[in-house]
């Protein structure tokens, strides 16, 4: 009997295994370099394919930490920025005698760019709700709004440092969304690949969409990185706060299963449970979603921002906790 017979049964298995791994990783790897590649020469079509940057709506901050910001005196359509760079009316740096201001600073869901007329933003119906709302003789409420698209929790914190100060704000509102750990704007995003590969990604946007959309927007940012970004903007505002009354105010993802499915409220939990401990005030309106039916976006619909009865929704519930918690009070400023 030849004792070499097994042996070389094995070796003769053992190529057939490689030659048969090699056959379906080779298509795999074409694909995911044709797919890098693919997504490499759009991304830099895109930027190419940018008007010149003083016409651009986005542009660089001179402010590191804030990297990017409205273009002053940019339009267009129905949305406008103003001279102070700021996606609202024209106003005065200078606040007017007897004014007290709110600044709101958040992402697009504040700034609305391309979204809802600025009538229905929640900013501007907040301010129309202060001006029927009693209030001592002679004090003006004014909204500002500092939101920007694309901004994440650090660069809202910045901005609420910086511009909300220098524009004399009399308390600030956060707005926030479970997207922010990152930038989300092209050219400035910061954020980590949401699928280990390129293929993956692919596959998964096309058997489970809604999934892999609410996996972009919202898991693949809960990194350790991510979640330290959450947790250094939440003590910042905090901080703040000992300045400048600050109400943080979040956002919940329009998707039922969110938080029906996929878990999503352990966010929230997490995200108060800092706000808690920072000693943040924190209105998480995702219970407030829920109880108007508002948390119900299908297949296709944009997961993040609010219809304008959202928008009528946040500016209600923002006006009632900013009214309980004593922050427009004019004699505390």
């Amino acid at each position: 009997m030849d004792s070499r017979r097994p042996a070389a049964g094995s070796h003769a298995m053992g190529v057939r295994i490689l030659l048969a791994t090699v056959a379906l990783a080779l298509p795999l790897a074409v694909a995911e370099i044709g797919l890098v590649l693919y997504h490499t020469v759009q991304n830099a079509a895109g930027l190419a394919a940018l008007p010149p940057a003083d016409q651009r709506a986005i542009i660089d901050s001179e402010d590191p930490q804030l990297r990017f910001e409205f273009n002053p005196g940019w339009s267009r359509g129905d949305f406008h920025v103003n001279a102070l760079g700021l996606a609202d009316d024209d106003t005065t740096r200078d606040k007017p005698p007897g004014t007290f201001r709110i600044a709101v600073v958040g992402d697009s869901i504040s700034a609305n760019f391309g979204l809802e007329p600025r009538e229905v933003i929640f900013a501007t119906r907040l301010e129309a709700l202060l001006s029927d709302a009693p209030h001592p003789a002679g004090v003006r409420f004014e909204v500002l709004n500092l939101g920007v698209n694309g901004y994440s929790m650090p660069q809202i914190l910045q901005m609420a440092r910086t511009r909300a100060r220098m524009l004399g704000a009399d308390a600030i509102v956060a707005q926030l969304c479970l997207n922010d750990p990152f930038t989300a704007q092209q050219g400035y995003a910061d954020a980590p690949w949401d699928h280990p590969t390129r293929l993956a990604g692919f596959v998964a946007r096309r058997l489970w969409r809604e999934r892999a959309l609410a996996r972009s927007y919202v898991d693949s940012r809960y990194t350790e990185q991510g979640w330290r970004n959450v947790e250094s903007s939440l003590r910042g505002l905090a901080a703040l706060a000992s300045e400048i009354p600050v109400l943080a105010v979040l956002v919940p993802y329009l998707v039922p299963d969110a938080y029906e499915r996929w878990g999503f409220e352990r966010y929230h939990e997490r995200i108060g449970a800092i706000a808690r401990e920072a000693g943040l005030p924190l209105l998480d309106l995702r219970s407030d979603f829920e109880g108007a039916g508002l948390i119900a976006r299908g297949p296709g619909e944009d997961p993040i921002h609010p219809d304008p009865a959202g928008h009528s929704l946040i500016a209600e519930r923002v006006l009632e906790t900013l009214q309980a918690r004593g922050m427009l009070d004019p004699r505390g400023r």
